[in-house]
């Protein structure tokens, strides 16, 4: 055959229209060049399932919010080979939500970690005290370890609350007279054991 020459301007027939072209096909590996992929609101990158997309991948214009979705079996978020840890990072809040939207797992920016049992809130955590519920909300009667500032000085304590805190019993080391007492109900009253 004859060996062509040229920049190939004078061919007919080709469609150089990518725009138009219902079905554009990749031989190879599509590089970007260095160059940014861009998508606007609303349009989707779709990965597997070409008409359903297995997993996509786009920002909603309806609720201003980017989307990672997966149509189907599991999503696995995962690091291999010499790579190290998961870091999920948010301006506020970290929301875990497993079946239906229920709470699971909130890490409040700037405030507590909750962790949810079908949900409803089972433990607590906060500035100078860990609080697991004993029943099915945040006014119910639970067992509370904290850290308290009490007679100028700090002390561990164990306090088994009554429903809103109506009343309570504790047990903690005493920083004023160094030994492990008793206290009991708002009023304070304690007594060495």
């Amino acid at each position: 055959f004859d060996t062509l020459y040229g920049n190939g301007s004078n061919l007919t027939g080709l469609n150089t229209d990518l725009v138009s072209d219902t079905s554009p096909q990749l031989g190879g590996d599509l590089s970007s060049n260095g160059n940014n992929i861009t998508l606007a609101d609303n349009d989707q990158l779709r990965l597997g399932n070409a008409t359903g997309g297995d997993i996509v991948i786009k920002h909603t214009t309806s609720d201003n919010d980017g989307h990672i979705e997966n149509h189907t079996g599991d999503l696995f978020i995962s690091t291999k080979g010499a790579a190290d840890d998961v870091i999920i990072q948010a301006v506020d809040d970290i929301l875990l939500q497993p079946q239906g939207g229920e709470d699971g797992i909130k890490v409040i920016g700037d405030g507590a970690v909750e962790l949810y049992t079908n949900n409803v809130k089972s433990v607590e955590t906060g500035a100078v005290h860990t609080f697991i519920y004993g029943a099915s909300n945040g006014n119910e009667a639970g067992l509370k370890i904290r850290n308290t500032n009490a007679n100028a000085g700090s002390r561990a304590e164990l306090r088994l609350e009554a429903q809103n805190n109506a009343s309570f019993a504790s047990i903690f080391c005493d920083h004023v007279n160094t030994n492990l007492r008793l206290g009991y109900n708002s009023t304070g009253t304690t007594v060495a054991i």
